[in-house]
C-alpha cells in the first residue's frame, strides 16, 4: 500500500472514532422517559401505540409500544418539551406534555385512557403521527405516518411498514409469513395474486393498511372454526378514492427496437369494483407472469375438483416466462359488483398473446457404469401462443343462515410452433457414437369448461351446518404435429431443409362429475365432529393416429384408443378442539381419518388390429390426517400437521405409445401404473415482537411415496435409449428453512437472515439395474436495509450449495451456485428520483462444468413534470454492462447439464407515465388527504 493511501486510511480510521466517541457522549447526556399506559380500570394496557412528538413543530422522534404490563421507555432522548400521543383501539387519544432536562431519567405518572365511541378511522385522522395500531388480532397501519413518493404504488407503501418486507419479485411478507392475498375494501382484487393490488394502486390513495390472520370462508360463515388461518393484508381506501378513477399508463420505445405499453384503469364505487389491466412488450416481460395471471383469474370464483382430466395438451404452449426472446401482449378485466341486497356478482376476462424465438445449446454428462456420454444439443425454435379465460362467481346470502355460490369458468388455449435440433453423443474418450436431428412442426387446441354449485346451511342457535356441492367439467383437446428425425454414425451437418415424413394426430376428450355432502356437530362447546362424503367419476377418451405423409398409410399399431375411467369415492371423519379465543389464543387439534376407494377400469384398443388390453382394479386407501397448532395473539404461532393423499397416474405416463420424435430418446408409458399415496409431516414456528419489529420464522416437513412412479431405462453402448415408467422403491423428501428479521436503530438499518435446506431420496432404473439416488441442497439468505430521508438501499445475498450422489456415479457431484442483488432508490429532489439495480450470478462446480459470473446493471432516472404528479418521463438503461446470459445448470439421477439460451441484452429505453387520479388542486409534499 502507498504512504498516501496508508495516511487516508488513518484519517479515516481516526474520524470514524471520533464519530463514535461522539455518539456515545451525546448518548450518555440524552435522558430516559418512563411511563405506563392504563385503561380507566387502572388496568394495563398492552401493544399500546405511543409516539413521542416533539412539542413545537410536532415532529415524530420516536415510536414504540407498550408492554404486557403496560410500560414504555423512550431512550437517548434530547433536552427539550414534548408531547407523548397514545392511542389504544377503542379509547381516546391521550396527549401528555414532559419537558426532560439533559441526562435526566423521568418516570411520569400512569397515562389513563378513557373509553371513546369515535372509529379507529377518526382517530387516525387526528393521530396522523402513529404508524401502527392493534385492534383484537389486526395489525392497523396509519399511511399517513410514512414518506413516499406521491406517485408511489401500494408496494411502494408497504416496503415502509415495520414488520412488513417485499421482495424483488413482489411477494409480500409480514411478521413473518408469506401474504397470500391482499384485499381492496374487504374484497378480492383480481383473485389470490397480491401483486395485482399492491403493483396496480397508487399509494395515496389508500387510507389504512389492516394486516390480519384471516380465517376460511367457511368458518366466518358457519362459526365452525377450522383453525385454519391465512395471512391477509386488507387495503381501505379513502373516501375519494373510492367514488372514483385511478390508474396508470405507461408508454416507452427504445433501442435494438425495442418497446412497452402497459396500464391500468380503476374504478371504485361504494361496493362495486371495476378494474382492467393491459400491456404489451417485446421485452420478455409479461407484465404479469402466468402463475400471477393463473392465481388471479383461478382464485377468482375458479372451479376447482381436486385433480382434474387426464387430458391436457402434451405440449408446453405457454412457454416459460424467460425463455429466449417474447413479444407478450395482455389484456384483463375483472368486476365484483353488488347484486341486489343479498348477491354478489364476481366476474374476470383474460387475454394472452405470445410469440418467442428461442435458440439453446446444452451441455451433459451422462454417467454409466462402464463410461460417461457426453451430448451436445443445438435447438432452434419459434412459436405463437394464446389464451382466452372466463370466469365467474355468484354469491347469494339471503339470510344469516343460508348460503349459495354459482361458479363457471371457460379456458380456451391454442399454439402453434416449430422446431429444430441437433444432437451429437460421443464418448469421454473422444469416439463419436452418432449424430441425430429432430425437426417437427405442431397446431394445438384446448376447450375447458367447469361448473360447481354450493350451498352453506348453517342451523339456528347453533354452530351445527350442513353444505353440499355439485359440479361438472368438460375438456377437449387435439394437438397435431408434423416431424421428420434421421441418425447418422459419422459427421453430418444437418439443414433445416429436410421435408417432414410423419403426421401424429392427437385428440382428447374428459368429464369430470363430482358431488359431496359435508356436516359439523358441535358438542361440549369446544368439540367439532366433522364428516364429508365425495365422489369424484372421471371419464378420459384419447386417439392417437400417426401416419407417413408420403403414402399416407397408418401405423396400425401406433393408433390406438384409450379410455381411462376412475371413480373416487371417501368419507372422513374428523374430530377437533378448539381452545382458541381472540384475546388470549389457545390450542386448536384436530384428527381425522379417510377412507377412499378407488376403482380404476382402463382400456388400449387397436382398432386396425381388433387388439385391446383391459385393466380393471379396486383399491381402498385409509389416509390419516391431523393439526395441532397454538396461537399467542400477537406474540407467536406454533402449528404441526399430518396428512396424505392419492396420486393418481397421468396420461403420459400411462400411454405406451411410444414417442418416437427423437431417434435417439424414445419414451413412452405403461398402461398398469398403481396409483400412489403420499405421506407428509410438517411443523413452522412463527415468532414476532411487534415493540422491537423483530421476528423469527421456521419451517420443516419430511415426506414419503411408497411404491413411487419411476423411470425404467434402457440404453446402449451408442447412447440409445428407450424409457418408461413403473412402480418402484419409496421416495422421500426433506426440507426445511428458518427467518430472523430485527432492527439496528441508531444506523438506520434492517438485518435479515436464512438458512434453508432439501433432501430428496429416489431411485431410477438403468438395464434392469436398480440405483439409489440422492440430491442434497443447503442455502443461506441475508438481507440488508438501509433507509435515511430521501435515500434507501437493499442487499440481498443468496449463496446455494447442491450435492448429488448417485449408485451410477463414481465420484459425487458437488456444485455452488450465488446470487447477489441489490437495488437503491434516491429522490435528488421533489422531480427528480434516480433507482438502480444491480444482479449478479456466479455457479461454480467441483467436478463439472465452468466458472461463470454473469453481472446485470439496471438503472433508470424518473422525472415528474407537473405540480400534481401526473405526467412523469424515464429513461431505462437495461444490462448496461451488456453481460445478460442465460445459464441454468442442473444435476438428475446419473446426468448433469448446463442449458443456454438466447435473452434479452442492452438496451435504452424513454418512457412516459400518466398517472389517472382524481383531483386537481395542487398536491403539497406528504400525504394530507387524511387532514
Amino acid at each position: 500500500m502507498s504512504k498516501t493511501g496508508y495516511h487516508s486510511l488513518r484519517v479515516f480510521a481516526l474520524l470514524i472514532t471520533i464519530a463514535a466517541c461522539s455518539i456515545g457522549v451525546f448518548a450518555q447526556n440524552n435522558a430516559t422517559i418512563k411511563g405506563t399506559i392504563t385503561d380507566d380500570q387502572k388496568k394495563p394496557l398492552p401493544y399500546t401505540s405511543i409516539v413521542l412528538l416533539r412539542a413545537s413543530d410536532s415532529t415524530d422522534i420516536q415510536f414504540t409500544l407498550s408492554e404486557n404490563d403496560g410500560g414504555f421507555v423512550f431512550k437517548n432522548v434530547p433536552a427539550g418539551n414534548y408531547v407523548i400521543q397514545s392511542l389504544y383501539s377503542g379509547y381516546q387519544i391521550q396527549n401528555t406534555a414532559v419537558n426532560v432536562r439533559s441526562g435526566e431519567e423521568k418516570t411520569l405518572f400512569p397515562i389513563q385512557l378513557i373509553p371513546s365511541t369515535e372509529t379507529l378511522k377518526e382517530a387516525l385522522v387526528v393521530a396522523k403521527k402513529i404508524p401502527m395500531v392493534f385492534k383484537g388480532d389486526t395489525i392497523v397501519y396509519n399511511p399517513n405516518a410514512f414518506k413516499t413518493n406521491t406517485s408511489a404504488t401500494v408496494e411502494d407503501l408497504l416496503k415502509k411498514l415495520p414488520g412488513v418486507q417485499v421482495s424483488s419479485d413482489g411477494t409480500v411478507t409480514a411478521q413473518g409469513e408469506q401474504v397470500v392475498k391482499v384485499l381492496v375494501n374487504g374484497k378480492e382484487f383480481f383473485g389470490n395474486d397480491p401483486t395485482k393490488a399492491t403493483k396496480n394502486i397508487n399509494a395515496d390513495a389508500i387510507e389504512k393498511v389492516e394486516v390480519l390472520d384471516k380465517k376460511s370462508d367457511e368458518s366466518q360463515f358457519t362459526g365452525s372454526d377450522d383453525g385454519t388461518r391465512e395471512k391477509v393484508i386488507n387495503l381501505v381506501l379513502k373516501e375519494d378514492a373510492n367514488k372514483g378513477y385511478f390508474g396508470k399508463i405507461e408508454a416507452g420505445a427504445g433501442t435494438d427496437e425495442t418497446y412497452r405499453v402497459k396500464g391500468s384503469l380503476n374504478h371504485f364505487k361504494d361496493d362495486n369494483q371495476v378494474t382492467v389491466i393491459a400491456n404489451t412488450n417485446n421485452l420478455n416481460q409479461n407484465g404479469f407472469d402466468w402463475q400471477e395471471y393463473y392465481n388471479m383469474l383461478n382464485g377468482n370464483g375458479g372451479v376447482t375438483f381436486g385433480n382434474s382430466t387426464y387430458w391436457t395438451s402434451e405440449n408446453d404452449w405457454m412457454g416459460r416466462s424467460q425463455q429466449g426472446r417474447q413479444q407478450n401482449t395482455v389484456l384483463g378485466t375483472n368486476a365484483n359488483l353488488k347484486i341486489g341486497k343479498k348477491g354478489n356478482l364476481n366476474a374476470s376476462y383474460f387475454l394472452m398473446d405470445r410469440g418467442s424465438k428461442l435458440n439453446s445449446s446444452s451441455s451433459s454428462q451422462n454417467f454409466l457404469p462402464q463410461q460417461t456420454i457426453l451430448s451436445q444439443n443445438l435447438l432452434n425454435s419459434n412459436s405463437g401462443n394464446g389464451q382466452h379465460r372466463a370466469i365467474g362467481s355468484y354469491v347469494f346470502k339471503p339470510d344469516t343462515l343460508n348460503f349459495l355460490t354459482l361458479s363457471g369458468e371457460a379456458n380456451l388455449t391454442f399454439g402453434d410452433g416449430s422446431s429444430y435440433s441437433t444432437q451429437k453423443n460421443e464418448t469421454d474418450a473422444g469416439s463419436l457414437l452418432n449424430n441425430s436431428l429432430s425437426q417437427t412442426f405442431g397446431y394445438q387446441q384446448n376447450l375447458n369448461v367447469k361448473s360447481s354449485l354450493r350451498y352453506f346451511r348453517k342451523f339456528k342457535n347453533s354452530k351445527h351446518y350442513v353444505s353440499f356441492q355439485t359440479g361438472f367439467e368438460n375438456n377437449n383437446g387435439r394437438d397435431t404435429a408434423k416431424w421428420v428425425n434421421d441418425v447418422a454414425y459419422s459427421e453430418v451437418n444437418y439443414t433445416e431443409t429436410l421435408p417432414y415424413v410423419n403426421m401424429d394426430y392427437k385428440k382428447g376428450k374428459g368429464q369430470v362429475y363430482f358431488n359431496s355432502a359435508s356436516g359439523a356437530l358441535n358438542f361440549k362447546k369446544d368439540y367439532y365432529l366433522r364428516l364429508t362424503i365425495e365422489d369424484k367419476y372421471t371419464i378420459d377418451n384419447y386417439t392417437q393416429v400417426r401416419s407417413y405423409l408420403q403414402s399416407d398409410s397408418i401405423y396400425g399399431n401406433q393408433s390406438p384408443d384409450i379410455e381411462i375411467r376412475n371413480n373416487a369415492s371417501s368419507a372422513e371423519l374428523n374430530l377437533s378442539k378448539n381452545m382458541q379465543n381472540p384475546k388470549d389464543g389457545g390450542w386448536f387439534v384436530s384428527a381425522g381419518l379417510q377412507a377412499k376407494n378407488v376403482a380404476m377400469d382402463r382400456t388400449l384398443s387397436f382398432p386396425y388390429l381388433d387388439k385391446a388390453e383391459h385393466y380393471n382394479q379396486n383399491k381402498l386407501f385409509v389416509l390419516p390426517r391431523g393439526w395441532i397448532s397454538y396461537r399467542k395473539p400477537k406474540v407467536w404461532r406454533l402449528g404441526v400437521w399430518l396428512n396424505s393423499d392419492v396420486n393418481l397416474p397421468t396420461l403420459g405416463q400411462l400411454n405406451s405409445v411410444q414417442d418416437v420424435s427423437n431417434p435417439v430418446r424414445i419414451s413412452g408409458g405403461n398402461f398398469q401404473l398403481d396409483p400412489t399415496v403420499t405421506y407428509s409431516l410438517g411443523s413452522h414456528f412463527n415468532k414476532r415482537n411487534s415493540k422491537n419489529n423483530t421476528f423469527w420464522y421456521g419451517y420443516a416437513s419430511v415426506g414419503m411415496t411408497p411404491n413411487s412412479i419411476i423411470s425404467y431405462d434402457t440404453r446402449d453402448s451408442n447412447n440409445f435409449s428407450v424409457s418408461t415408467y413403473g412402480n418402484h422403491g419409496t421416495t422421500s423428501y426433506s426440507n426445511g428453512n428458518i427467518y430472523y428479521r430485527f432492527p439496528i436503530p441508531k444506523l438506520k438499518l434492517q438485518f435479515g437472515f436464512g438458512a434453508d435446506y432439501s433432501l430428496y431420496n429416489f431411485y431410477n432404473v438403468l438395464n434392469e439395474v436398480e440405483y439409489l439416488n440422492n440430491r442434497k441442497s443447503f442455502g443461506v439468505s441475508t438481507n440488508l436495509q438501509f433507509q435515511v430521508q430521501n435515500f434507501e438501499i437493499e442487499f440481498n445475498y443468496n449463496p446455494d450449495y447442491s450435492y448429488q450422489n448417485s449408485a451410477l456415479l463414481t465420484n459425487s457431484v458437488a456444485y455452488w451456485k450465488h446470487n447477489f442483488n441489490s437495488e437503491m432508490h434516491w429522490n435528488i429532489t421533489k422531480a427528480v428520483a434516480l433507482s438502480w439495480d444491480c444482479s449478479m450470478f456466479y455457479y461454480n462446480s467441483q467436478q463439472v462444468g465452468q466458472k461463470q459470473l454473469v453481472p446485470i446493471l439496471n438503472s433508470t432516472i424518473d422525472w415528474k413534470l407537473d405540480s400534481l404528479n401526473k405526467w412523469t418521463i424515464s429513461v431505462n438503461a437495461y444490462d448496461m454492462m451488456n453481460r445478460a446470459k442465460s445459464i441454468n445448470r442442473n444435476f438428475f439421477g446419473n446426468t448433469y447439464t448446463e442449458t443456454r439460451q438466447n435473452t434479452l441484452t442492452r438496451y435504452l429505453m424513454f418512457n412516459v407515465i400518466y398517472a389517472i387520479k382524481k383531483g386537481k388542486k395542487k398536491e403539497e409534499e406528504g400525504r394530507h388527504w387524511m387532514d
